[in-house]
């Protein structure tokens, strides 16, 4: 395989940043509730639900941000 096909092989393998879809909601209430210690400190609750990240990505997209994930390999991981 030349250089540039390796380049495009390596970069498939690397974890991807992209705007969060409505399908994701579930697997982000997963990983915001995989840390009840954060959540306790900066939210002063220990779990979240899809209401809760609805509500979050809303006021976010309202302030002119976007909500995105990190995916590796099809999988969303953070």
């Amino acid at each position: 395989r030349g250089v540039r096909e390796r380049e495009k092989q390596d970069q498939t393998n690397q974890p991807q940043i992209r705007e969060a879809l409505p399908d994701d909601i579930t697997r982000i209430v997963e990983i915001y509730n995989s840390n009840p210690a954060f959540l306790r400190q900066h939210l002063g609750k220990e779990q979240v639900d899809a209401s809760f990240i609805e509500k979050e990505q809303a006021d976010m997209q309202s302030l002119g941000f976007r909500s995105c994930v990190i995916e590796e390999e099809g999988e969303i991981i953070g």
